[in-house]
């Protein structure tokens, strides 16, 4: 039975009560409401709170009450019960907070942090989430700024969120600052696996490879998210040299031997290594273990890594072979396989099949840019 059948049945069983349940039990049930996601059960669970005059008398209820109304994408109605508390407290104006950033409205939650007041590390923390969230990160590092002036010491997750702002700009200074300020102030122990990974893929990701490297090195706790954004690191390197990818495959046959379980991101990693550096048998045994030794199902990610290792050493036939057979995945998705399949065909000046793959492509992507180019591309060929 599932977890929207059982808050039904709750539901019913408390709509024949007379007399008025446990605080306790009633929070529960607005908690469950708000995990389902279920506007119609929420108000019906909010109208039996009513009923039993609870709402007035329980800020508890209230705050979840916005909070469970927030899950459900329903704003209007988390804000209409925040105006019913007489007084709000820390906890109430953090869900009406909440609401509006877990559902984009930034300006709103802005609004909502300011009159709060001073606040505490995890309200900041949350406000310097939702700038980066909506990739207003010159706001987010501003933010950050002021926390030292308010004299709200970030934690481990501000100073991980202000680094992945760092990645996303790709701004090395500022992120070699925050790594000497994390270091002089004791931030980066030997156990901070969340901080000392997102410093690992700040430096990856704004090209010091160098860096990178040291810092997973320097970490004794390495979680799987770890080990990938090291591997990432030398997938992501363009020009990538026979040396960096057998370094980086070497670091994921460490990561088995460490006894780090593999997942997805493992795999797409490992797969675009061979692809750019044209290591056939090595990426397609990696794409038979995927699902043999591991048991997960290949994405259309990984699909088109395959497609893509293929198409590069002109195995085309064999290509376009796992793209014409994935009915696993929409439409959508297996255009990913498509396009390196169409880009092999430029390559190797198969204009058949790149007019058959342009087809397919366009067919699940109306509007996909590249195709158009790589078709002109193939077309001039023929002409």
């Amino acid at each position: 039975m599932g977890k929207k059948a059982v808050l039904l049945d709750a539901l019913e069983a408390l709509e024949l009560h007379t007399k008025s349940p446990r605080r306790h039990a009633l929070a529960t049930l607005v908690k469950q409401c708000g995990e389902v996601k279920s506007p119609v059960l929420g108000k019906r669970l909010h109208s039996l709170i009513s009923r039993f005059e609870q709402q007035e008398n329980t800020i508890v209820v209230s705050n979840l009450l916005v909070y469970m109304y927030s899950q459900c994408g329903c704003l209007s109605d988390s804000k209409m019960v925040f105006d019913t508390i007489p007084e709000p407290n820390v906890f109430s104006w953090t869900m009406l907070f909440s609401a509006y950033a877990y559902n984009g409205h930034l300006e709103e939650a802005r609004l909502v942090f300011n009159s709060i007041g001073r606040g505490d590390v995890v309200l900041w923390t949350a406000m310097v989430g939702v700038y980066i969230k909506e990739e207003q990160h010159g706001e987010a590092f501003v933010l950050f700024r002021n926390m030292d002036l308010e004299g709200v010491v970030p934690n481990e997750m501000t100073l991980s969120s202000v680094l992945d702002a760092c990645a996303a700009l790709q701004d090395l200074n500022t992120g070699r600052m925050l790594h000497r300020e994390v270091t002089s102030n004791g931030y980066l122990g030997s156990k901070s696996v969340v901080l000392g990974t997102s410093l690992l893929d700040m430096y990856a990701k704004c090209g010091d490879l160098n860096a990178a490297k040291e810092v997973f090195e320097s970490m004794r706790i390495k979680t799987t998210v770890t080990w990938n954004a090291m591997a990432a690191a030398y997938a992501a390197l363009h020009g990538l040299e026979e040396l960096q990818a057998s370094d980086g495959l070497g670091l994921c046959r460490e990561m088995e031997l460490q006894g780090v379980r593999p997942d997805g991101a493992t795999f797409v990693n490992i797969l675009t290594l061979c692809s750019q550096c044209g290591i056939l048998e090595t990426g397609l045994s990696y794409f038979s273990r995927l699902q043999s030794d591991y048991g997960l199902e290949p994405s259309a990610l990984h699909n088109a890594c395959a497609v893509d290792l293929l198409g590069r050493l002109g195995f085309l036939d064999e290509a376009e072979a796992i793209v014409s057979i994935d009915a696993l995945h929409s439409d959508g998705d297996r255009a990913l396989g498509w396009l390196p399949l169409l880009s092999a065909c430029r390559t190797h000046d198969d204009a058949a099949r790149g007019f058959h793959a342009t087809e397919q492509l366009l067919a699940t992507s109306p509007h996909h840019a590249s195709a158009y180019v790589l078709l002109s591309t193939i077309s001039s060929y023929v002409v």
